[in-house]
């Protein structure tokens, strides 16, 4: 399992991305059976509204856990990633990526983790997106309903 905060300001810089290889690291997660459990703001949850039908499909029924904060809590501009053995965080936009191989900050940083997900509402993000696909065939302005579990 990989444990995900994903920073607000991350998203738009994601977006200039390669297609193919938000893609690849999706099929690689499906593939190795990587259950990603992470928490978005609702800007976040705004990214898919922009994406082509075709696109969208590429996120439907992943091995995905979502928790939903506000967006204040993650108003900054990378993403960490919290493995087993490391913490790995990633700016996008700068193009730097950190790797920090120390367990006394690895459990830190997993520990402010769980504790955000006090703060947070779990969602069914495969669902949001299955709606915008569905939706999408009959009204390109429509947004996805949140479904919150609890």
């Amino acid at each position: 399992r990989v444990y995900a905060i994903q920073g607000n300001n991350s998203i738009k810089a994601q977006k200039s991305l390669s297609h193919n290889y938000l893609n690849e690291i999706k099929n690689r997660f499906k593939q190795k059976t990587i259950i990603l459990e992470g928490i978005v703001g609702q800007k976040s949850l705004e990214y898919f509204d922009g994406l082509t039908a075709d696109l969208l499909k590429s996120y439907e029924n992943r091995l995905v856990i979502t928790y939903l904060v506000d967006d204040g809590l993650i108003d900054f501009d990378m993403d960490i990633l919290i493995l087993d053995k490391e913490v790995i965080l990633i700016n996008y936009e700068k193009k730097i990526v950190v790797k920090i191989r120390n367990d006394s900050i690895r459990l830190a940083i997993k520990a402010l983790y769980e504790t955000m997900k006090f703060s947070s509402r779990k969602i069914d993000l495969n669902k949001y997106v299955a709606d915008l696909i569905k939706k999408r065939s009959a009204s390109w302005q429509y947004r996805g309903e949140i479904k919150y579990l609890n």
